[in-house]
């Protein structure tokens, strides 16, 4: 029988900065082809630099007994500012006429150091926010006031925010601001009470109120406001069970005149589910741009708490029944973009795509088994939105044309019930919705495909939250419907995912005093796929020695420890091979990869010189399971 060795790539570069106290882990790519079972020679491609993103790696190529076919993948973890203890070169501090101009002293209405509730007599911690769904879950503050404003003098601070409660008995919620301005020496003065604000909210007993908070006459300056909001915490009649919640803090810069922004960027969300909370920021250039923000977006169900200044919250309302078809989307998208007017007319705008839901397609061949996760960091950021202290519950179905339809073991389908302590553990191993191969279930939705009717995938999930009154209330919340396309046997054998760490930001002293006992940590995905009537494969890696753009070596060996149910592994610098797993059909691990550099207080390091190691996957086709040596 035909070998197959299947080579792909991990990158771990070391990069020395321009600055002789600053160092960098950074990332390249290196391309290394695997040998067929006539030929067990490698080649290697040259290699390509990657500073500041780690690209995605291609998932799309496939490996059949005939050839391979090459993927590779990066990590980045730049290293924080950190003079390396065998410097003797002094730091000179720059004189105010060497600095950038935000680094020279400032008058009042310029730029400020940020405070915390902690620097300003007289505030308090911010509450924990409130938690509405359908109804208050959580009485409290929905929408924070602005978390910083640029305003020119004479014109009009928006502190205005949304809460959810039972209003009283007269149908209004009053706020009381409490305001602070920075003086010459820095201080801090406390300006107590400027004014109390209410709004008549809809009728008796509505549940979510707008209270707009205007604040004008200030002059140029740095202030800090926190509001002090009594809000009833049940639905009766007069103020008995009314609690006193503090917003989070708000400082607005005023500025002597208008400054106009050249540019902004948004950040969002990459993915988002339905009826929960998230929050999206702009950032101008420069920083104290004074014109107006305002936000929009491309999904009619979106529902913007407010929808102007630098910080927004929205929920993307109920899931759409739209069913997704595209394998590389995690859900239906959408896009949501923000804009700044100047003076002048002009807009500067920034988008980005969205996707509610979590769920991408599959298009898989009827005998590969599978696993169907859900986008990961989606998971986790709905998990803090919902902030459950209990557990979820979770149930998968299939669609059929209009009709929602029950798993079952017996059609071959794992882990399409169960519950989770915490939203991410969705897609671990335990589970992971997974398809065996051949299973009876893969045949139905084949049969569908080909009928020009396939199928989809949807799961449901569940919990109860604490409304922070002694009471709990269950949510339950749904994926996108995702579309499965199932065709005929192909019989290949591939690595379908390889993994892609990437460890932050290191300091420097991880190189010279090594890394024992605070290793850093990521995790990424490793998946192969066997559609093979009769399948078998063993998995086995080696890692190659440091090696920098210099050709200097590092002077101890390295170790990355990777490990998952069923195995752990611990790969040296050291170019040996070492068993990792083996199987007869499809598998896909969550991988956490943990790296141990040695110390070497005497590494001579020059600016700019890089460090990679290679490590080649090998993928063996096997006639039956292969137990390490």
């Amino acid at each position: 029988m035909k070998k197959i060795n299947i080579g792909f790539i991990l990158l771990f570069l070391l990069l020395h900065a321009a600055s002789p106290a600053v160092y960098a882990l950074d990332s390249d790519v290196e391309a290394q082809s695997s040998s067929s079972a006539a030929n067990d020679k490698d080649s290697s491609s040259s290699l390509q630099e990657s500073e500041l993103e780690t690209p995605t790696s291609d998932t799309d190529q496939t490996i059949e007994s005939e050839n391979t076919r090459d993927q590779t993948s990066e990590e980045t973890a730049p290293i924080e500012k950190e003079a390396p203890t065998t410097s003797e070169a002094p730091v000179q501090e720059k004189s105010p006429e060497d600095k950038p101009q935000s680094e020279k002293a400032t008058s009042v209405a310029s730029l400020s150091s940020d405070a915390s509730y902690t620097d300003l007599p007289g505030a308090h911690e911010p509450d924990r926010n409130g938690l509405y769904l359908l109804f208050p879950l959580r009485t409290g503050i929905l929408s924070q006031p602005q978390e910083e404003q640029y305003i020119v003098e004479g014109t009009t601070a928006d502190l205005s925010i949304k809460t959810t409660s039972w209003v009283t008995s007269l149908g209004k919620v009053k706020v009381k601001v409490n305001a602070w301005q920075e003086q010459d020496d820095g201080s801090w003065l406390n300006m107590g009470s400027i004014g109390e604000f209410s709004d008549r909210s809809g009728i008796l007993g509505s549940t979510k109120q707008s209270i707009d908070i205007p604040v004008t006459n200030l002059q140029a300056g740095n202030y800090y406001f926190q509001l002090e909001t009594r809000l009833n915490t049940l639905p009766i009649i007069g103020s008995i069970s009314a609690m006193t919640y503090y917003s989070q803090l708000a400082k607005v810069t005023v500025k002597d005149k208008p400054v106009a922004a050249s540019g902004i960027s948004i950040t969002t969300p990459n993915v988002v589910f339905e009826k929960a909370i998230y929050s999206a920021k702009a950032v101008t250039t420069p920083r104290d741009a004074t014109g107006k923000i305002t936000w929009n977006s491309s999904l009619k169900g979106i529902n913007f708490l407010k929808t102007e200044g630098r910080s927004v919250e929205f929920d993307a309302g109920d899931q759409l029944d739209e069913v997704n078809t595209d394998v590389q989307a995690p859900g239906i998208p959408f896009t949501i973009s923000a804009g700044i007017r100047n003076d002048d007319g002009t807009t500067p705008t920034d988008n980005k795509t969205i996707y509610l839901g979590g769920l991408a397609a599959k298009n898989v061949a009827e005998d590969s088994g599978m696993s169907w996760e859900l986008d990961g960091q989606g998971l986790a950021d709905l998990n803090k939105s919902v902030e459950s202290a209990e557990v979820w519950s979770y149930e998968w179905k299939y669609i059929e044309g209009k009709t929602s339809k029950a798993f079952s073991e017996t059609q071959g389908v794992k882990n399409y019930k169960g519950t989770v302590s915490d939203l991410t553990s969705l897609n671990d191993t335990d589970h992971i919705l997974s398809f065996a191969q051949d299973s009876a279930f893969m045949k139905t939705a084949r049969e569908a495909t080909e009928n020009g009717k396939p199928f989809a995938v949807q799961v449901t999930f569940s919990t109860t939250i604490d409304t922070g009154d002694g009471k709990k209330e269950t949510v339950t919340l749904s994926s996108n419907k995702a579309q499965l396309l199932v065709n005929k046997a192909t019989g290949k054998l591939l690595l379908q995912q390889v993994p892609n760490f990437d460890f932050g930001k290191l300091p420097a002293s991880y190189i010279y005093d090594g890394t024992k006992d605070r290793e850093p940590t990521a995790q990424d995905h490793l998946e192969i796929v066997d559609s093979r009537a009769k399948g078998g494969w063993r998995l086995s890696a080696k890692m190659s020695r440091f090696q920098s753009n210099n050709n200097h070596r590092l002077k101890f060996n390295s170790q990355l420890t990777m490990s998952t149910y069923p195995f752990e592994i611990n790969l040296k610098d050291d170019d040996i091979d070492n068993y990792i797993v083996d199987s007869v059909s499809s598998e896909a691990f969550d991988l956490t990869g943990q790296l141990l550099l040695q110390p070497d207080p005497l590494a001579d390091l020059s600016a700019g010189e890089t460090f990679s190691s290679t490590i080649t996957w090998n993928l063996v086709s096997t006639t039956k399971s292969t137990p390490p040596a």
